[in-house]
């Protein structure tokens, strides 16, 4: 089988759209890709330069027994139990450099939005 070249009649008249649908314009591959560019920035990246915010909180708890001798070492008065949260003091010291991270992550944003539209 042969391949053959198209031939174009000039005797038909080709019609165009009046209208074109606004999800066809949205196909283009450069604005998908620039949608994709905001939602990344809006899921990602500023959540988690909003997550930055809030301390690290560590639950420990331990259990136990302690007693001077194998005789009381089983009995109730020997448990020892602790338990409390941990928040490391590095935590309370980011709010600057959190801020400065997240007024970056929106400036990124904004230039993700403005290439989109």
């Amino acid at each position: 089988m042969r391949i053959t070249n198209p031939v174009i009649n000039p005797n038909v008249n080709v019609t165009l759209l009046d209208n074109v649908p606004a999800d066809l314009v949205a196909r283009r591959p450069d604005i998908v890709a620039a949608r994709w560019q905001v939602e990344a920035a809006t899921h990602n990246t500023i959540r988690k330069a909003k997550a930055e915010f809030s301390p690290d909180i560590n639950l420990a708890a331990g259990f136990g027994f302690d007693a001077f001798g194998w005789g009381r070492f089983l009995q109730s008065s020997s448990r020892q139990i602790q338990a409390g949260p941990a928040i490391p003091s590095a935590d309370l010291r980011c709010r600057a450099p959190c801020a400065r991270n997240l007024k970056g992550c929106y400036a990124d944003f904004d230039g993700d939005v403005a290439n989109y539209n």
